[in-house]
């Protein structure tokens, strides 16, 4: 962010613009033959939510204002990890570092029934996400989110929300999957921003979460809802549209939100 497959259907969307400090749509191609919309109890939810960037707090309270709603709607596995900030009892939490997220998911356990959530905010770049805990400044790379997606749920239904600059290049066939919904901040070669320095959040995860916050009640609507809103901050700022991209697997089209 910078500061101030036969198997997927697939978005993108040509929203107006990407705002003034960074941190790092919609064209709908229209399912054939979409499952009706499916229900998961939010108890089967299991979530695992990274702030992955520390020269910044939006990122860590984006992962924390995501992991607080849906440990509010019901879902009992979350799993928070940030960048920098600290729990409320001045506890370290989780650091955003691969070996530590593997151990994370591995504790969560696993449900026969259950879906899943992988949601990072932080710095990305041509496939690849920043997380402040890896050593040598080591980047995520769209091979390491695919096995923790694949680690998570296996074939189960799977979420994975990225927010960060170019994330739309993660939206590739070796991503995709019929149970996998992937909504990125941002088309490839393209920033996500934020509109002040002293703002709670980046525009993407603003808007993410309003729509939640609005009534979505299924990812596919949470995705449209969000476009105008960062189209509208993008244009304020007057600065070049991000482009959010989805993609929504065939067996996933209609997946809806935990306890909506």
């Amino acid at each position: 962010m910078r500061g101030a497959p036969d198997a997927a259907v697939r978005w993108g969307v040509v929203g107006l613009v990407s705002a003034a400090l960074a941190a790092c749509v919609p064209h709908d191609a229209g399912p054939k033959g979409v499952a009706p919309a499916r229900t998961i109890a939010a108890d089967d939810w299991k979530a695992l939510v990274v702030g992955g960037a520390d020269d910044r707090p939006i990122y860590d309270f984006a992962a924390e204002d995501v992991a607080g709603r849906l440990r509010d709607a019901g879902v009992t596995r979350v799993a928070l990890h940030t960048a920098s900030l600290t729990a409320p009892d001045g506890s370290a939490r989780p650091p955003a570092r691969l070996s530590s997220l593997r151990q994370s998911l591995g504790a969560l356990g696993t449900r026969q029934s259950e879906a899943c959530l992988l949601y990072f905010s932080s710095h990305g770049e041509e496939g690849t996400l920043r997380l402040a805990g890896e050593p040598n400044g080591r980047r995520a790379s769209l091979a390491d989110i695919d096995r923790l997606a694949t680690m998570a749920c296996g074939d189960r239904p799977t979420v994975l929300v990225l927010s960060g600059c170019e994330t739309g290049s993660f939206i590739t066939a070796r991503l995709e999957r019929p149970n996998r919904i992937i909504i990125a901040a941002a088309a490839r070669g393209r920033a996500t921003y934020a509109a002040k320095l002293d703002e709670r959040h980046g525009a993407f995860d603003r808007c993410l979460i309003g729509a939640y916050d609005s009534g979505a009640t299924t990812w596919r609507q949470l995705f449209r809802n969000l476009l105008p809103c960062v189209a509208e901050r993008e244009a304020w700022l007057g600065v070049r549209p991000s482009l959010p991209q989805a993609s929504f697997g065939v067996a996933v089209a209609n997946l809806r939100l935990p306890a909506r």
